[in-house]
């Protein structure tokens, strides 16, 4: 809907001046009295305004009376028609005021015109002074043209067009893109200033739109800002210190920056995907060459190419010693998967040596029997059966004792593992961890491997332990419970 041309419908033989500035819309005209137009009319254009906007109406007579009506106006109260009929004769300066607001990321236009020909005469300070205040908390703004159908470009966080040529975008989240921004950059302004150069980089350019040389020149000044190590405007200059392997000032009047698409690339490289950090230093050491006998503001493309250069030779050292230390790691957690395995192992051989030494006992006193004057008959006297449940008995100890050894030693491979799974947390990440280590599958197996081992072989030894106790109680010539 055009507006202006309804207020003119209203108000059919007025020499109105229709003008728009940011956030306010104003009309100033006179009238004779016996021209106001019903109540309805008023009440009407100002109810079909979008509820986010705020009308007003004030008629001033030439008494310096003045009538307020807006979209809350009641007419029985205000007397409207009385007053139609006392001013018949007067003449009547009327005066529209529409106050503009966002809502659900929408903000009108209603005279494209005059509204662009307000930004054309702000200083670049003010035009960023003006779209920072439009733009906070708001990731995208769609600036609804009303009284032009053909209007259609935008930037990355701004849609100008008309209903007809609406266009559904992906916002971008400008909140942590700020945040990433203030992380590598000083800018002293920042609080004034909550701006992006993609709040003015042209991702839908019309070629008769003419403020495209106003936001391209933004989107250099502010890309300049943001990979400069720190920046201030002040009086219409902007002043830029970039540190790296030297130290460069320079200092710019903003009306002299223009348009070079090269420095929003390097702003976007680096504060796109991967550690900004990291990129920010190499962007600014190959700055510091580059610019040591040219003007940071007139770079080319050569010294974009330097950068992702050294960017990926960068990466290739990081990414050699990113994969050795990988290796070690994935080393260590197989030689604790292999050790603890291990565990099990000893158990088994602790069994077979006491095994062994009490067959060798056994054969011991079979043999020393063998040789003396009674051969084979009471092998086992009441000495030698004390002796061989005292053996037995200690059997029992060393298995207690093994086990306990194991358990131990378990619980420090277990310690060990996840101090240095913890000691790793800053150098990779959560989803790195988890695949290095495989998620502690592998230990967790080899643990419940290990302690489904202890507990077999445990059995084991007991119950021999057992059955020869009462073997040698069978077979002994004086037992003690088989009496």
């Amino acid at each position: 809907m055009n507006y202006e041309n309804e207020l003119r419908t209203i108000f059919p033989s007025a020499n109105i001046n229709f003008t728009e500035r940011m956030k306010i819309v104003e009309a100033h005209f006179e009238i004779s009295g016996e021209q106001l137009p019903p109540f309805d009319d008023i009440a009407t254009f100002l109810s079909v305004l979008p509820m986010r906007d705020e009308g007003k109406i004030s008629l001033k007579d030439e008494c310096d009376r003045v009538i307020q009506i807006t979209k809350q106006t009641d007419p029985v109260d205000l007397k409207y028609e009385n007053l139609r009929n006392e001013i018949k004769e007067d003449i009547i300066g009327v005066d529209v005021e529409i106050t503009k607001s966002i809502f659900d990321g929408r903000f009108s236009v209603y005279k494209y015109d005059s509204f662009v020909k307000d930004i054309e005469d702000l200083s670049l300070q003010d035009i960023m002074s003006a779209f920072s205040l439009l733009l906070s908390g708001q990731n995208q703004i769609w600036f609804e043209v009303f009284d032009k159908e053909d209007v259609f470009w935008a930037t990355s966080t701004m849609v100008f067009s008309s209903e007809k040529t609406r266009g559904d975008r992906e916002p971008i989240d400008r909140t942590l893109l700020l945040d990433n921004c203030r992380s590598v950059s000083f800018f002293y302004n920042t609080s004034d200033l909550q701006i992006l150069p993609d709040d003015f980089h042209l991702e839908i350019k019309n070629s008769e739109e003419v403020l495209n040389d106003i936001f391209e020149c933004i989107e250099t000044i502010l890309a300049l800002i943001y990979i400069s190590s720190s920046s201030y405007i002040g009086e219409n200059r902007l002043k830029l210190q970039i540190s790296g392997q030297r130290s460069l000032e320079f200092n710019y009047t903003l009306d002299n920056i223009g348009y070079n698409p090269e420095i929003f690339k390097i702003y976007h490289w680096i504060f796109t995907d991967g550690n900004v950090v990291d990129k920010a230093a190499i962007a600014r050491n190959i700055l510091c060459l580059h610019c040591k006998f040219s003007e940071l503001r007139k770079i080319d493309d050569k010294t974009f190419s330097s950068i992702q250069s050294n960017f990926n030779l960068y990466l290739k050292n990081n990414v050699n010693q990113y994969l050795e230390l990988k290796n070690c790691v994935a080393n260590y957690i197989a030689e604790v998967v292999t050790k603890t395995g291990e565990y099990t192992i000893s158990l088994l051989g602790k069994l077979k040596t006491n095994l062994v030494t009490i067959c060798g006992f056994l054969f011991t006193v079979i043999l020393a029997n063998i040789v003396s004057e009674q051969p084979l008959e009471n092998i086992f006297t009441k000495d030698i059966t004390v002796l061989c449940e005292i053996i037995l008995l200690g059997s029992f100890v060393y298995m207690l004792i093994s086990v306990f050894e194991i358990y131990y030693q378990r619980r420090k491979m277990k310690e060990s593992y996840f101090y240095l799974k913890k000691n790793y947390e800053d150098v990779f990440s959560t989803e790195e961890l988890n695949e290095i280590f495989g998620n502690d599958k592998m230990f967790y197996d080899a643990q419940n491997s290990v302690k489904k081992g202890i507990i077999a072989f445990s059995i084991i030894w007991s119950v021999l332990i057992v059955v020869a106790f009462f073997v040698v109680e069978e077979l002994s010539a004086a037992p003690f419970l088989l009496k």
